[in-house]
């Protein structure tokens, strides 16, 4: 299997593309490759002033988005953590005519809006952060931003029932509120008031997103509107990958075991996959979440009343897992590992390392000329995962100085989690890496659409696949 489906490439692509059209230089305001392992903010920007022209947002002396009209916003798109230089200027024309000129400050795997405010002789801006903590099952937040000049403080609720953003100012926002998933009526009104400002009907909120709904228009006029920004918060896995309902839980098997000549493995005695072959995996699979599921091993045709590997998991709802099967055959062992498919910031991927070979020592993973990713990764440990910016790296697996296995070009995708599997034997010669990766949710719009996986029912099994080997061998 390809270590990238076709459309995560279409995904890069049409990102590129994106890049390309807002006209800036990614190593100008995305850092380095020193700094391509510090993770980044996500950055998006509406251009609320009314009778302001359309303006260029320039960012550390580059233009990272372009004629933004009224009303309009940009998508997320990726900075550095730490002090920026913003500058709004008129469409077309140079930093001397910059209506805005500011430094902002931005953490690290944050989302922010950054908001063009006020009418054109009092204009001014404002920086939102959106809250990208994890939501319960089946909800939502939801917020109102006020960017109408000379408009009185304004609520934000649902048309004949609860409030949701309360006595808000210009240029501020509310609190964010969580609601359930559904559609809604909504209003905005005078403070206290009944009559709506504007009417927002059918207002569609799915689950896992934070909304900003932002007032636009100045006060008393008939052009008072509603812009709303949507971002990816905590989906469930099934949602992210296209393979099941929010109550499901999602795996992928491995089988790391080198002298097993073929695996079958049963969930609740429900057999999901056949037949997997050392160094193989599943695609993700939809299966039925729970506590202190029954996870079962037995050679290839083997019988469940006498598995090899008779272990117990817990699989939460709307998680994703990896199920590795490790050590020798004779002594299997089941390693769990949740798998975090949430946004990670514009730009930027999440990976981690894996140790799964047996005799190996514990290793290091280092980028060539760079920074240390994962220290001290032994037998059956699971490293944290770090962010690092979309690129192609030159990895090291490192027991000190020796170097065990490296890879030259590891091609890294942005919105993809990556996982690093260390395989085989040091004392053989057969020790290796094998790379899987996955599409984690966008950081704002709909559900990635990859390519789907079967929901596990009855009589159906996981589709196979083959991680991709990405080492090369060392003297």
């Amino acid at each position: 299997m390809s270590l990238f489906s076709w459309r995560a490439l279409l995904r890069l692509a049409t990102a590129s593309l994106l890049l390309a059209l807002v006209g800036f230089s990614y190593g100008s305001v995305h850092g380095s490759a020193q700094d391509r392992t510090a993770e980044g903010a996500s950055i998006r920007f509406v251009q609320g002033s009314p009778d302001a022209p359309s303006v260029d947002i320039i960012v550390d002396g580059a233009p990272l988005a372009e004629g933004l009209a009224f009303g309009d916003a940009s998508d997320y798109l990726p900075l550095t953590s730490g002090t920026h230089q913003v500058q709004v200027v008129p469409s077309g024309e140079g930093t001397d005519s910059a209506l805005i000129d500011e430094e902002i400050d931005l953490d690290g795997g944050s989302a922010y809006i950054y908001a063009v405010a006020g009418t054109l002789n009092d204009i001014q801006s404002k920086l939102f952060s959106v809250d990208l903590d994890d939501l319960d099952e089946n909800q939502a937040r939801v917020r109102l931003i006020h960017l109408a000049p000379g408009q009185d403080n304004v609520d934000l609720g649902v048309v004949g029932g609860d409030k949701w953003s309360d006595d808000v100012d210009f240029p501020n926002a509310g609190d964010y509120k969580d609601v359930d998933a559904g559609t809604y009526d909504l209003q905005v009104s005078a403070h206290d008031g009944n009559a709506a400002l504007v009417s927002i009907a059918g207002v569609n909120v799915l689950p896992a997103r934070a909304y900003d709904i932002v007032l636009l228009g100045q006060s008393g006029g008939a052009d008072l509107t509603t812009l709303t920004l949507e971002t990816r918060v905590s989906p469930s896995c099934g949602s992210v990958l296209g393979i099941g309902a929010d109550d499901m839980a999602c795996v992928r098997v491995i089988n790391t075991s080198p002298d097993s000549a073929g695996l079958d493995l049963y969930i609740n005695d429900a057999l999901v996959i056949q037949n997997l072959a050392y160094g193989a995996s599943t695609e993700f699979t939809a299966v039925p979440s729970g506590d202190d599921s029954s996870i079962k091993v037995t050679a290839t045709g083997g019988s469940l009343d006498s598995p090899i590997l008779d272990d117990e998991t817990d699989l939460d709802a709307g998680q994703a897992y990896e199920l590795l099967i490790t050590n020798n055959a004779d002594d299997l062992d089941l390693t769990t590992a949740d798998v975090d498919l949430s946004p990670v910031p514009a730009g930027q991927a999440r990976i981690r390392a894996i140790g799964a070979a047996i005799d190996a020592p514990d290793f290091d993973v280092v980028i060539t000329d760079g920074p240390t990713l994962f220290e001290g990764v032994g037998f059956q440990d699971v490293s944290d995962n770090t962010v690092v910016d979309a690129s192609t790296y030159d990895l090291q697996f490192k027991d000190g100085d020796n170097v065990l296995a490296r890879t030259e070009d590891f091609q890294v995708e942005a919105d993809m989690f990556y996982e690093l599997i260390a395989i085989g034997s040091t004392d053989d010669g057969t020790f290796q890496i094998l790379a899987l990766s996955v599409p984690t949710a966008p950081i704002a719009g709909e559900a990635a659409t990859p390519s789907a996986s079967p929901v596990m029912g009855e009589n159906e099994l996981a589709e196979p696949a083959t991680p991709e080997l990405v080492s090369t061998p060392t003297p």
